[in-house]
């Protein structure tokens, strides 16, 4: 399972980090299951977040409240506004998109848009839990996951499913199944069956993730890039069609959002 993720989209959650006066963030390049930790403390006026969709699934904990709190989440399927608590420290853990832990009480359809808390789910995780926030430096919380992970998170896909991740990462301008049936010899309806079992998602919306994540990196990385160009790039037919993409799964326009990049960009220069 290692070589698929040797190259693949990192998601992003801008939105979290416009909104932190703390972010750190450590990717994992060529990590089987995790693509990245992280570290954040919402600014004091801001009290809710949004999170748009990336196909990962988090583990999220508190780390500086008088009682112990962690949540498993789900990816949401459209720009979707999160309630977290100004002042609090949060320690994150994203996996890979389409990478779904192995939670004996969940099936993979069961954590879309959805929330858990990590207890309910996990009992044995009280411990991680006391761990996490005893600990006060991010590397010291990276290794105790690390360790709780490695007894109790594994999860394989399908070759189907692999077969068709490796797909969606080697373009995200283009998605056909009929190119799959080909590469795998299966029918278009048991890979579409199959994907859907392993990550919840049928092969195209986690395409369509993965396209809006792509351009959301680009708008980042390249704010320079023109949107007409960008949504060619992607494959959409007219910047019409990718802007009303955009906006249902960021909850603003392409313009707009290349607004916060730069406004952010000038808020860090000025630190």
């Amino acid at each position: 399972m290692m070589s698929i993720f040797t190259r693949t989209i990192f998601p992003e959650q801008p939105f979290f980090v416009f909104c932190s006066r703390l972010h750190q963030q450590r990717r994992q390049v060529n990590h089987p299951l995790i693509s990245d930790y992280y570290d954040l403390e919402l600014a004091d006026t801001q009290d809710q977040v949004i999170a748009i969709p990336d196909g990962c699934v988090d583990i999220l904990f508190e780390c500086n409240t008088s009682q112990a709190h962690a949540w498993i989440c789900g990816t949401t399927l459209s720009a979707k506004t999160v309630q977290l608590h100004a002042g609090v420290h949060y320690f994150g853990v994203r996996f890979h998109p389409g990478v779904i832990p192995q939670f004996q009480q969940l099936a993979a359809h069961e954590l879309l848009d959805q929330e858990y808390k990590l207890l309910d789910i996990l009992p044995q995780a009280n411990v991680l839990i006391e761990q996490i926030i005893k600990n006060n430096h991010f590397e010291q919380r990276i290794r105790c996951f690390e360790q709780f992970m490695n007894q109790h998170f594994m999860h394989a896909l399908s070759d189907i499913s692999l077969a068709v991740l490796k797909c969606i990462y080697r373009s995200t301008s283009q998605f056909k199944i009929k190119e799959l049936e080909q590469l795998t010899g299966y029918s278009s309806r048991h890979i579409q069956r199959t994907f859907k079992q392993d990550t919840g998602l049928c092969p195209k919306s986690f395409f369509n993730m993965m396209r809006f994540q792509s351009a959301i990196q680009r708008l980042q990385h390249t704010p320079q890039h023109s949107l007409s160009d960008l949504a060619y790039d992607l494959g959409y037919n007219d910047q019409s069609h990718f802007s009303k993409d955009f906006k249902k799964y960021g909850n603003t326009s392409p313009h707009a959002f290349l607004n916060q990049v730069h406004y952010y960009a000038g808020q860090i220069l000025h630190c």
